[in-house]
């Protein structure tokens, strides 16, 4: 009994010094791109209603209708057009401006996204009367600087 209980442990150590992750690494995609390939724009407000037990106000976001968007990759620009839907109230539609929108982008897989020269972080209201510039990093360390313009019609 004592010589199977070696066997089967030495068994388990042998397994134990193997890694599976040393096979087919070759295989794995690099992930080499550094490229905006959409973007969108939200305007975001505060609502008249209170929420759960916090009593904060309600934070409303609604989606701008994308009119135009020119993304050339040699360049490396982003140039976007967005204007306000018609289901906006008109209150609301008088609120929208190019100082106050939430401005998104899809970028390549595997990559990262950071603001260069002071502009502001993507997902938050923002002031996009001037472009803006934006480094995006590919998983292979290559990157490239992007400078996205936004421009906004009622």
């Amino acid at each position: 009994m004592k010589i199977l209980k070696f066997f089967i442990a030495m068994f388990v150590m042998a397994l134990s010094c193997t890694s599976c992750l040393e096979s087919d690494l070759e295989k794995l995609d690099t992930y080499d791109g550094c490229d905006i390939t959409a973007g969108y724009a939200w305007y975001r407000y505060k609502g008249t209603d209170k929420i759960n037990a916090s009593g904060e106000v309600q934070v409303i976001q609604k989606q701008l209708q994308r009119t135009g968007q020119a993304i050339d990759n040699e360049a490396a620009t982003c140039a976007l057009t967005f204007k306000v839907p018609t289901n906006f109230t008109e209150k609301e539609k008088a609120d929208v401006n190019i100082n106050n929108i939430v401005v998104a982008v899809n970028i390549s897989t595997a990559s990262v996204m950071q603001p260069v020269e002071g502009a502001p972080k993507l997902g938050v209201p923002a002031d996009w009367s001037q472009p803006h510039k934006y480094i995006v990093k590919a998983a292979d360390g290559k990157s490239k600087i992007w400078t996205i313009s936004v421009n906004l019609t009622k």
